[in-house]
């Protein structure tokens, strides 16, 4: 019969929690993908939050977003365009490099209070 000794116990007991909480960030990072990164609407023209690289001025980005698209609102940061299109091959050609559902990305419009 084997037994555990007592410091491999309590080595996996310190790593329990890390390993558990990894695993929860993962799972929770997997199930809120298709959400963030669907773009809303089907066939057509749709709304979606178009991310250019980080390093591009706001003018630029604004000026690639509207080669192809009607520019909708700016984003949080000056990369991050919302905007209607029905091309978004073209979007992806002017630079864009991912498409977010713009109320899940966190670029919905600020209510009033």
């Amino acid at each position: 019969m084997v037994t555990a000794s007592p410091r491999n116990d309590i080595q996996l007991l310190a790593r329990s929690p890390l390993l558990t909480a990894a695993g929860l960030m993962g799972a929770s990072l997997l199930a809120l993908a298709p959400a963030v990164l669907a773009p809303a609407g089907g066939p057509g023209p749709r709304t979606v939050a178009a991310v250019f690289p980080p390093w591009w001025s706001g003018a630029r980005a604004v000026t690639a977003a509207a080669r192809s698209s009607l520019i909708v609102r700016l984003g949080g940061v000056p990369s991050i365009i919302v905007v209607r299109t029905d091309h978004p091959d073209r979007l992806r050609a002017d630079g864009a490099w991912l498409f977010l559902n713009p109320i899940l990305g966190g670029c919905a419009p600020k209510t009033e209070s």
